[in-house]
């Protein structure tokens, strides 16, 4: 979707009814081709408004989150091991056992790590359309096995 020409979508997002301003520059935002603007602007909307805000869908039922996801330009906020949680946490493919392994590895603070955009990977698990995952299992079972309980 985004490789067809930021200006063409850009000009295509004028048309758009959004919810409400704040919301409409939130998802202009998640498009730009300014990485350091936009990792700054969407940090500072996410802290006012907090992660919902990357929730809220277009008219055609795209939101900020979909479009951080496809930007070639923002695509890097969540590179290196810290943030391997994030990208799991966001993929189309992922599992339980994926991220299990991952929180095995780092432990359950790594959920609450935020990326530079203010982002924890709880917020990218809340938001996938694609994973029915709840943290809590994982928790447990990270716990349990600790004590454990679960070999």
């Amino acid at each position: 979707f985004l490789n067809s020409g930021f200006e063409d979508i850009l000009d295509w997002f004028d048309w758009l009814d959004f919810p409400d301003r704040r919301a409409n520059s939130l998802h202009r935002i998640c498009c730009s081709t300014n990485e350091d603007e936009a990792v700054l602007q969407i940090y500072q909307i996410v802290k006012e408004q907090g992660p919902q805000a990357l929730l809220v869908k277009n008219k055609i039922g795209i939101t900020p989150l979909q479009y951080i996801r496809e930007n070639p330009y923002l695509e890097n906020i969540n590179d290196g091991e810290d943030f391997a949680i994030h990208r799991e946490c966001a993929s189309t493919s992922s599992s339980f056992d994926k991220i299990y392994e991952i929180v095995k590895e780092q432990g359950l603070k790594v959920f609450y790590r935020e990326n530079r955009i203010g982002i924890t990977a709880l917020d990218y698990l809340a938001a996938n359309p694609y994973i029915e995952i709840d943290q809590r299992v994982i928790a447990k079972r990270f716990i349990l096995e600790m004590m454990g309980e679960i070999v």
